[in-house]
C-alpha cells in the first residue's frame, strides 16, 4: 500500500505483508509451530496531518504470543521491519491492541500461574506497566484465568476474560470493575466451555454510542446491551448449534461463537464466524443469515472486515473442528445445509495449497481465495493462522490503508 496515497503495490500487498509478519512471529519471536496459532495481532498507526491530509508515519504490528508481546515496526513504505520484544515479562498474551485516540498500547493475558492482567504502554512499547486490581469475581466463584479481549470505548477500556465475563476500567487499565449484568443473564447456567474454555473473546462497542456493546462467548452466544452493561439480551436467532440434538439446533443461546466483528460505517451490520457456520446480520444481531455458501468449510475462527468497505470480509476456513487446516491431499469437510448437522463424511472440493484465506467483496458475491497467500505462507501459514481452539483475532485497524490484514 502506497503510504501517501493509499495505492496497493505488489511489494506491500496483503499476501506479501501478512507473510512477512508470520515469518517474523515463527522464526524470530521464539513461537513454536505448535503455539503459533495463539498469535493475536492488531495494527497501530502513528499518524500526522499535512495540508489537511493524514498520512502514516509509522506502522506497528502488535503481536501477542505465549512468550509475551512483540512489536514489528516500519515506516510508511513498509519495505523493512524491525522486531522489538519480548515485552510484558514474557507473560502469555492473548490480545494486544492500540487505542487510536491516545496511542496507548494495551495487552491482555495471563494464565492460572500468573493470574490475569492488562499491560499498558504509553510510549509505543518502550516501557510497560500492568495491573490486576479488580480483575476478580466475588469470593466463592471460579477464579479468572486470563484476559482474552480488550476494547476501548468512550474513554473506558473493556476486558473480556475466562471464565466468560466482562470488566471495565475508567482509569486506563490501572483498576477494574466487574460488569455483573452479563453474568446475571438468565442463560448463564447454560454456558459451557468450548475446546479452548469458556471465553469472552469478542468485544464490539458501538462506534458512536458507548452504551451499546456486543460480546461473543464460546460457548454461550452473542449478547447485546443498550445501557452500558446493566442488562443484556441474547442475539442468536438464525445461528445453528449442530452439536445439539436434532430439533434443538437453533436455541436462544448456547451457540459457540468464534469471532464477532462490525462493518465500518454500518453499525447494524455484524459478521460472525461460528463453530457451525458463517453469518451476517443487518439489524445488530437480532437476526442472522448464513453466508457460508462458497466456502470449503463452515468452520473457522478468525474473521476481519475491510476497514472502509462494509461488504468486504476475510475468513480463514478450517477443515472442521478436528482435522485442522485445509491442505492439499486431504478432503474438506462438507458445509452443512441450513438446519442440518454438518455432513462430516461428504467431501467437498479440495482447495489448492494457496486457498487458505478467503475474501468476499459483496453480500451476494460469494468468496474467492487469495491464492498467493498459500504460495508464500506454506507451512508457516498453516500453523500461524490456524488459531485453533483459542486464537480468534484477525483484526484490521480502521484507520489503516485498505488490505492491511493481519491474522
Amino acid at each position: 500500500m502506497d503510504g501517501h496515497r493509499g495505492r496497493l503495490t505488489p511489494t506491500t500487498s496483503l499476501e506479501h505483508f501478512a507473510a512477512k509478519w508470520i515469518r517474523f512471529a515463527i522464526k524470530e519471536c521464539g513461537t513454536s509451530r505448535s503455539r503459533a496459532d495463539l498469535i493475536q495481532v492488531e495494527t497501530a498507526l502513528e499518524r500526522f496531518g499535512t495540508d489537511g491530509e493524514t498520512m502514516a508515519k509509522k506502522v506497528l504490528v502488535l503481536l501477542g504470543t505465549k512468550k509475551g508481546a512483540f512489536i514489528l515496526e516500519s515506516d510508511a513504505e513498509r519495505r523493512s521491519w524491525h522486531l522489538r520484544g519480548p515485552f510484558c515479562e514474557t507473560w502469555p498474551m492473548n490480545h494486544v491492541i492500540a487505542d487510536s485516540g491516545t496511542g496507548t498500547i494495551y495487552g491482555g493475558g495471563g494464565n492460572e500461574w500468573f493470574g490475569p492482567a492488562v499491560w499498558t504502554s504509553i510510549d509505543l512499547g518502550a516501557s510497560w506497566t500492568h495491573s490486576s486490581q479488580g480483575l476478580a469475581y466475588p469470593t466463592g466463584e471460579q477464579p479468572i484465568k486470563t484476559v482474552w479481549s480488550l476494547a476501548p470505548c468512550g474513554g473506558r477500556l473493556y476486558a473480556g476474560v475466562e471464565p466468560a465475563g466482562l470488566f471495565v476500567s475508567d482509569d486506563g487499565g490501572r483498576s477494574w470493575a466487574h460488569v455483573p449484568g452479563l453474568r446475571d443473564h438468565p442463560s448463564r447456567p447454560d454456558w459451557q466451555p468450548g475446546g479452548g474454555g469458556l471465553i469472552l473473546h469478542s468485544l464490539v462497542p458501538h462506534p458512536r454510542d458507548e452504551k451499546q456493546i456486543w460480546v461473543g462467548i464460546s460457548a454461550g452466544g452473542v449478547f447485546y446491551t443498550a445501557d452500558g452493561g446493566e442488562t443484556w439480551e441474547a442475539r442468536n436467532r438464525g445461528t445453528r448449534a449442530d452439536f445439539l440434538p436434532d430439533g434443538q439446533n437453533y436455541p436462544d443461546h448456547g451457540q459457540c461463537v468464534h469471532c464477532l466483528v462490525m462493518a465500518p460505517g454500518i453499525s447494524d451490520r455484524l459478521y460472525q464466524q461460528n463453530h457451525c457456520g458463517m453469518y451476517r446480520s443487518d439489524d445488530g444481531g437480532q437476526h442472522w443469515e448464513s453466508i457460508e455458501a462458497g466456502l470449503p468449510s463452515s468452520f473457522g475462527f478468525p474473521a476481519a472486515v475491510h476497514p472502509r468497505d462494509p461488504d468486504t470480509l476475510y475468513l480463514v476456513p478450517l477443515n472442521g473442528d478436528v482435522a485442522g487446516a485445509l491442505r492439499p491431499g486431504r478432503q474438506g469437510r462438507g458445509v452443512a445445509d441450513h438446519g442440518r448437522r454438518q455432513d462430516l463424511d461428504r467431501p467437498t472440493r479440495r482447495p489448492p495449497a494457496g486457498e487458505r484465506l478467503y475474501r468476499s467483496s459483496a453480500p451476494s458475491a460469494g468468496y474467492r481465495p487469495l491464492g498467493a497467500c498459500g504460495r508464500v505462507f506454506r507451512d508457516d501459514f498453516r500453523h500461524a493462522l490456524r488459531q485453533c481452539r483459542r486464537g480468534r483475532h484477525l483484526d484490521v485497524h480502521r484507520s489503516a490503508p485498505a488490505l492491511d490484514l493481519l491474522g
